[in-house]
């Protein structure tokens, strides 16, 4: 899976891009030592800078057609739904396994800290089936 970094500086939103990065507090040794967590919490208190964030988003995809946006909690829920009712799209949860009732399909992936031994730390999770099967373009 290649996750598109949205915020690459140097473009015609880098002013919009570097206000947004300065609102997202850096917590280091959080949960454990060695990792950066990154509290969105300042960007979501501010109204106009929680607004511009979600349009800065929505235009880059607003012209692909996406009939479904998936957020993996939970910071993920906040931003992935405001996303999708920017862009009239659906929203699909994704959770931790065993979290979801009914039919589920599950994924696994790596995430870029907890490594060891050059592995990443795997990670699985779960969304409901039927937002999946009806959407036809997922963001």
């Amino acid at each position: 899976m290649r996750v598109e970094n949205v915020c690459d500086s140097g473009g015609p939103m880098e002013k919009e891009i570097t206000e947004i990065r300065q609102a997202i507090r850096n917590i280091a040794n959080f949960p454990k030592p060695g990792i950066v967590f990154k509290d969105i919490t300042p960007l979501l208190s501010n109204g106009p800078l929680f607004k511009q964030t979600i349009d800065l988003l929505a235009n880059r995809y607003q012209n692909q057609r996406v009939d479904m946006v998936l957020g993996i909690e939970s910071r993920g829920f906040i931003i992935g739904a405001a996303l999708a009712y920017r862009l009239g799209a659906g929203f699909c949860i994704v959770r931790k396994p065993g979290k979801l009732p009914y039919e589920t399909h599950s994924a696994s992936y790596e995430l870029e800290y907890g490594l060891q031994a050059g592995r990443g730390l795997l990670h699985r999770t779960e969304a409901r089936e039927a937002p999946l099967r009806d959407a036809q373009r997922e963001l």
